[in-house]
């Protein structure tokens, strides 16, 4: 399914004009592509219960196990 590009907002705008390429809309950066796909990684919620069991820290990231294990998906 392709959706339509959305109204770019006054907001954004500034954006831009940047000279961050961060700040800019991702095919600008790949003008040899005609399109973009975004995949976002599964958002997480801690179970109830799990707060003391696990942390997301920099440098000490929880495993897979103790993610599948003490958190759920949205």
């Amino acid at each position: 399914m392709i959706y339509e590009t959305p109204e770019i907002s006054d907001d954004v705008k500034k954006y831009l004009d940047s000279d961050n390429y961060r700040d800019r809309p991702i095919l600008s950066n790949y003008s040899e592509f005609q399109d973009c796909f975004v995949c976002l990684h599964p958002f997480l919620r801690i179970k109830e219960g799990h707060y003391d069991q696990i942390k997301f820290e920099t440098g000490n990231w929880p495993n897979k196990l103790e993610i599948e294990t003490h958190c759920e998906p949205i």
